[in-house]
């Protein structure tokens, strides 16, 4: 199930495996939203900030552990299809999985014992079936309540999204997205490449040199009335969220329609 576009070409089955491999697939569960209590949350525009009391050396700990996930999320994004080549993707993930692995609180180490075993797998044998096996959903809730990082409820539609402010600060977003539409959608989102002047209009109408000037920070798969999230580090400047996947896609074959962002489910984020 991929996208026409060249350089957006995601397969919904690849996007899963990576974010089960960095932090969690969320494509059936509708409690992933965040509604946990934590110490001390601040509320900003985009949504909440979970928080921990300041002042310890476990939130040290915390610290350490929310940016390593972070970093994992942005890795698990921009290396892209592992079924491509599958050995050299998690050979790349693998001191990313295993910084995560090292720093992961005692109640998460279960979990990503189980996902690094996976990475390592998947490098051995050259398959992607480890990955797909892994269920790291727990470790995003956690995430989501102790992790500073900002959570936006976001809605996809045919062929929409609701709820992608068109502002945000600079930080790390967490974006739970549930869909509503008929088809499966990915929220993806992409940055220009230093040095690239052409808007995302000339960009996208250029599919054929769209991927040396775009590098993808973040992307969150969900079926149909299913339910995904998207984690992304926005650092200043203009993103573009868009959903690449074809027209008339369904969980078993792909559409021959346009991509979607050509039928409107495209936005500019500006991070300031």
């Amino acid at each position: 199930m991929r996208s026409t576009s060249p350089v957006l070409a995601l397969s919904a089955l690849s996007l899963l495996a990576l974010g089960a491999a960095s932090c969690g697939s969320d494509t059936n569960d509708s409690s992933a939203t965040s509604t946990a209590a934590v110490a001390a949350p601040a509320i900003t525009t985009a949504g909440t900030t979970a928080g921990t009391t300041a002042g310890t050396s476990a939130d040290a700990d915390t610290v350490a552990y929310c940016a390593a996930e972070a970093a994992a999320e942005q890795a698990g994004a921009d290396l892209g299809d592992p079924d491509a080549d599958t050995k050299a993707v998690a050979t790349a993930f693998l001191p990313i999985a295993q910084k995560v692995h090292d720093l992961a609180p005692p109640e998460l180490t279960p979990l990503f014992d189980t996902a690094l075993a996976a990475v390592k797998t998947a490098i051995e044998t050259g398959s992607t079936e480890a990955l797909e096996s892994v269920d790291l959903l727990p470790a995003h809730k956690y995430d989501v309540a102790h992790c500073a990082w900002t959570t936006t409820a976001v809605k996809t539609q045919d062929y929409k999204f609701v709820g992608i402010p068109t502002s945000l600060a600079a930080g790390v977003h967490n974006f739970e997205i549930q869909n509503e539409g008929t088809e499966p959608h990915v929220l993806l989102i992409v940055r220009k490449k230093a040095g690239v002047t052409a808007s995302y209009e000339e960009i996208l109408a250029d599919l054929a040199s769209a991927e040396s000037k775009v590098d993808t920070v973040a992307a969150g798969f969900n079926p149909p009335g299913g339910n995904g999230y998207a984690v992304a580090t926005l650092e200043p400047g203009e993103y573009l969220a868009l959903c690449p996947i074809s027209k008339g896609t369904t969980m078993s074959a792909e559409g021959t329609g346009e991509p979607h962002f050509m039928l409107g489910m495209q936005q500019i984020i500006t991070v300031t």
